[in-house]
């Protein structure tokens, strides 16, 4: 048998989409999935499917589910069928357990209930008076602590034990519970005393764990109940169950560290807010997160043990973010933490950190300089052991990042940056010095994109093929004769994630990555499939040219191929850097935000040094192989 809350833990684990499209092709509608209907005939989709809520809808007959009653339904299985079937698919270990185990979490799950009942009680006796003046000083009312069920253990030994036992609960399962602890000789006493108390609860709403928050100045400040088979830390999100519709309403989490700054917030208006349970935040949070929202943002408090825990979040999230799946971060000013924040400085200042909440890469960037204690503003202090060392650094977090698209641009991003560091690009006239660091910066988000690997693709409508430019068809012809090309890559380029000059030749190179990858080698020759395909990017005379190129390629040599390629990619980069640099020329000259003629100059410097690089690149390889 399987536990109870094993379901909820695989439905946390496996995507909807995923098992729905076992059974029904699905296209991607923003953030829903939406195809035919299996369950009743139709030509136009009415079934969605999202990853988010973790169910399906169908607004033509009105099928409804999750990924158990899927199965279910679409083959005829019972419940724990299901259950087992979607485990065994999806690779998922069920963790076999006793009768007895599953008694025990029932027992551990009533024992908690009757507990919240027994601390809520107590608040609001005489015994609890101090707890309520507490509560009221920090701007919590009645609606609130009803909200959040929030409670007052009393400074007993005893007192939780000796109504749990009226209550008929045995010595073993109360010492089960979590809510005890036990003295060398097993005798066991209240774990909670003289605290504030707030429940935790799964995402059913049941509650299966305590939190408090001591009256006084005692330690431990906060404490948790022990983990149990119902409560497991590493797995658990305060306030979940309350925030989840904000969350799906606004597309967003702000997720805190402790459960006094997730209700502080919630109160001024952030109710899509989560917390730790002063544990802290590890893969298992950020997995449970992303199968709600696919964006995240962090509030750690603003001391060293903050500047500490962001930079182990990075380290932790860096493997698990994806180019739909974002986090950023805010480092709360002043030392403060996110609940004195808004004490102090109100709703709208803890808006304008969200809005200008700094983005993971940037962050990867502030904090390494900041171990470097590198100082952008004094090129002198800029050497070059410490840009090496910067560069091992953010090669460290790059190598983190699995997945492919985004591992690319946080590259780009890093170059980019270290490329631009010490360069003499701002003044040094401290008067100036705000004003020239704005223009910096929009220098870097006009040139963001820029680098060996990437350009921004500019808008182009669907023409043929430019006679005068055959890079497109050369490439096309090359991989053609040299299938092998698909996996070309070097420190400059990767083809499969390569944008080109033009979104129609970008477009060209992923559909003749995917043709050949679906083809076998003898079967290439199949052109015909592949023109047919592209037909929206390539007329019939580009086909022709790029037939002919095939014909004249009379080479066998693989290496040579790979240094074809490099070279045609280089070309196309030279493109994209003469397209690149005259639209930045253009907006850094009309921009208003700084009278210095100086600057311009400098950056024009910039962009022809960069272009040199790349000039003499394809001069020497030329010069080597052709």
């Amino acid at each position: 048998m399987f536990s109870k809350d094993f379901p909820e833990k695989l439905r946390s684990m496996v995507l909807i989409s995923d098992v729905v499209g076992k059974k029904v092709k699905l296209k991607q509608h923003g953030k829903e999935f939406q195809g035919l209907c299996p369950f009743h005939n139709e030509k136009t989709p009415s079934f969605t499917v999202n990853n988010q809520k973790g169910f399906y809808h169908c607004f033509g007959c009105g099928a409804h589910g999750d990924i158990f009653t899927f199965v279910m339904s679409n083959e005829g299985l019972e419940y724990k069928e299901a259950v087992r079937k979607l485990a065994d698919d999806f690779g998922v270990e069920i963790p076999i357990i006793s009768k007895n185990k599953i008694f025990t979490e029932d027992i551990n799950y009533k024992i908690c209930q009757s507990a919240l009942q027994f601390f809520q009680d107590k608040l609001w006796l005489y015994e609890g008076e101090e707890a309520r003046k507490y509560l009221t000083n920090r701007g919590f009312t009645i609606d609130n602590i009803k909200k959040f069920a929030i409670g007052y253990a009393p400074n007993s030994f005893d007192a939780l034990i000796k109504f749990l036992k009226s209550q008929s609960f045995s010595d073993l399962a109360i010492k089960n519970s979590g809510l005890v602890s036990v003295k060398e000789n097993q005798e066991i006493y209240d774990k909670f005393r003289k605290r504030i108390i707030f429940p935790i609860f799964n995402q059913k709403n049941q509650v299966m764990a305590f939190g408090g928050r001591i009256l006084g100045d005692e330690l431990p400040k906060y404490l948790n109940s022990a983990e149990t088979t119902i409560f497991k830390k590493k797995e658990t999100l305060y306030n979940l169950n309350i925030a989840r519709k904000s969350i799906f309403d606004k597309g967003y989490v702000i997720l805190v560290e402790g459960y006094m700054d997730a209700i502080s917030l919630a109160m001024s208006g952030f109710e899509n807010v989560v917390a730790g349970l002063g544990t802290a935040i590890g893969e298992s949070h950020l997995q449970k997160i992303f199968l709600t929202t696919d964006k995240l943002v962090i509030a750690l408090d603003g001391d060293s043990a903050g500047i500490n825990a962001a930079k182990r979040f990075i380290d932790i999230a860096l493997p698990i973010i994806t180019v739909d799946k974002n986090i950023s971060i805010i480092i709360i000013p002043e030392r403060l933490d996110p609940d004195d924040f808004i004490k102090k400085f109100g709703q709208e200042k803890f808006q304008e950190l969200i809005d200008n909440a700094i983005n993971i890469s940037k962050a990867c960037w502030l904090f390494a300089l900041q171990d470097l204690k590198i100082d952008t503003n004094n090129k002198e202090a800029i050497l070059p052991e410490n840009k090496a060392k910067l560069q091992k650094i953010l090669k460290t977090k790059s190598d983190l990042i699995t997945d492919k698209v985004l591992k690319k641009h946080f590259i780009d991003f890093f170059r980019e940056s270290l490329f631009f560091l010490g360069k003499n690009i701002f003044s040094q006239n401290n008067n100036n010095i705000r004003q020239f660091n704005q223009k910096r910066e929009s220098f870097n988000n006009i040139f963001a994109t820029t680098t060996l690997s990437t350009i921004s693709r500019q808008e182009t409508n669907h023409q043929a093929l430019s006679q005068n430019n055959k890079i497109i068809k050369e490439i096309v012809a090359l991989l053609f004769k040299f299938p092998q090309l698909i996996n070309f890559k070097n420190d400059d380029f990767e083809f499969e994630i390569v944008e080109l000059s033009s979104d129609d030749y970008t477009a060209i190179k992923e559909i003749l990555y995917e043709f050949i990858t679906e083809f076998n080698v003898e079967s290439l020759l199949k052109v015909a499939i592949f023109f047919e395909r592209a037909k929206n990017f390539i007329t019939k005379k580009d086909a022709i040219d790029i037939e002919n190129i095939i014909k004249t390629i009379n080479y066998n040599n693989l290496k040579f191929a790979e240094n074809k390629l490099y070279l045609l990619l280089l070309e196309d980069l030279l493109i994209k850097i003469n397209q690149q640099s005259r639209i930045l020329l253009d907006k850094i000259t009309n921009s208003n935000n700084i009278e210095d003629s100086s600057l311009n100059q400098k950056i024009s410097d910039e962009i022809f040094n960069y272009k040199s690089q790349v000039e003499k690149k394809i001069l020497h390889l030329k010069q080597d192989n052709f």
